[in-house]
C-alpha cells in the first residue's frame, strides 16, 4: 500500500512524482491549478482533486475544464474524500 506523500509547493511534489512516481490520487490545491492541469496531462490515469472554497463555482468550472477528476469543498474528511471523488476506498471498498 502506498503511504500518502505531502509537498509544501508545487516543485517540491515534482521532485517527488520524479523520484517516487506518481502517487495513485493527487490532491492539490485550486491554487495550484497549473501544476494539477499538467500533472493530469503527464498521468491520465491518475485522478486529480482539487480542493477549493465553498462558493466558488467559477473555480469549479474551471478546474473541472482543466481535466481535473473532482473539485472538492470544505469541509473534508478522510471518509469523504474518497466517497465523493469516486476514488477507491482502501482495500477497493
Amino acid at each position: 500500500m502506498q503511504r500518502s506523500r505531502e509537498a509544501a509547493a508545487a516543485d517540491d511534489a515534482l521532485a517527488a512524482i520524479r523520484a517516487n512516481g506518481p502517487p495513485s490520487t493527487l490532491v492539490c490545491a485550486f491554487r495550484q491549478l497549473m501544476f494539477a492541469e499538467e500533472f493530469a496531462i503527464d498521468h491520465p490515469g491518475v485522478p486529480v482533486i482539487v480542493i477549493g472554497s465553498e462558493d466558488d463555482v467559477d473555480a469549479a468550472i474551471t478546474s473541472l475544464h482543466a481535466g481535473v477528476a473532482d473539485y472538492v469543498t470544505p469541509p473534508l474528511t478522510r471518509r469523504g474524500l474518497p466517497k465523493r471523488s469516486g476514488v477507491p476506498k482502501r482495500g477497493g471498498r
